[in-house]
């Protein structure tokens, strides 16, 4: 893990010389990675929400949302039991991933990415999945909400991920990325970052304001700016950063909003 100064996302301020949390047993749902993560101070905890992968025969690996807990400021994470918090279900049967975990008004909220199918292409299965959300009061047993929260615009098979949330001015705000499900280990098609809003975290209008190059976003309702130095078709992951004032304005896959948004 890489810790930064608040005050400057490009200074690293320390670098953990061990894995912060180990692998899974042996054939547990993260006995072979555990990536990305996400996580969220709650009291003395840090709450850490990750996806745990697992090898596969006809397709290359599934993943599931697992849950673990670190009581030294995140330095290393002790696991909440051998199995997922949030797994395959009737529903959402595969590729469970992409955590992000937030808190409003009291109740936490998961936003993570489920798959709908594999596509066999060349010789491989790529995946194809869309961003969903699961609420909790404990952060441990979770209700799901059951259907995808953005339709696609690429294509009916648009992959989406990596989404991140927060309230600011009245609404939600939403910072994700998504590509074309094929052919996408390129510019044209692959990532790039998009942005929904939502008045109730339930229903959400996709509005795209970013292009293919550099440039400055600034979203009247959204009320604040977001700079991007580089090509966002170059880019994935966006994680929505707080900063302070004066602070630089996101790297790649980071959106750092100046000031303090609440």
């Amino acid at each position: 893990m890489l810790f930064r100064s608040p005050r400057d996302l490009t200074r690293v301020i320390g670098v953990s010389s061990d894995p912060i949390m180990s692998l899974g047993p042996l054939g547990a749902f993260d006995e072979f990675g555990t990536y990305p993560v996400s996580v969220a101070r709650h009291g003395v905890e840090v709450r850490a929400y990750y996806g745990g992968w697992t090898r596969c025969s006809s397709v290359p690996f599934d993943v599931a949302i697992g849950y673990a807990v670190s009581h030294d400021a995140g330095r290393t994470f002790q696991k909440h039991g051998s199995g997922p918090v949030l797994g395959a279900s009737l529903h959402e049967p595969f590729v469970m991933s992409g955590p992000k975990i937030r808190r409003f008004q009291d109740r936490w909220y998961l936003f993570y990415i489920s798959g709908t199918k594999w596509i066999a292409t060349e010789g491989r299965a790529e995946p194809v999945y869309r961003i969903r959300m699961a609420t909790s009061n404990d952060g441990i047993e979770w209700q799901r909400h059951g259907h995808e929260l953005l339709a696609p615009r690429l294509e009916a098979d648009e992959c989406q991920a990596s989404p991140d949330v927060i309230f600011a001015n009245g609404k939600y705000h939403m910072f994700f990325c998504y590509r074309y499900s094929l052919g996408y280990r390129g510019h044209e098609r692959g990532y790039r970052i998009g942005y929904a809003s939502s008045p109730d975290l339930v229903t959400w209008t996709r509005l795209e304001v970013l292009g293919t190059t550099n440039r400055e976003i600034v979203e009247p309702r959204f009320g604040h700016s977001v700079s991007l130095p580089i090509s966002i078709r170059e880019i994935d992951a966006p994680s929505i950063v707080k900063s302070r004032p004066k602070a630089p304005v996101g790297l790649a896959g980071v959106v750092s909003l100046d000031g303090d948004v609440k």
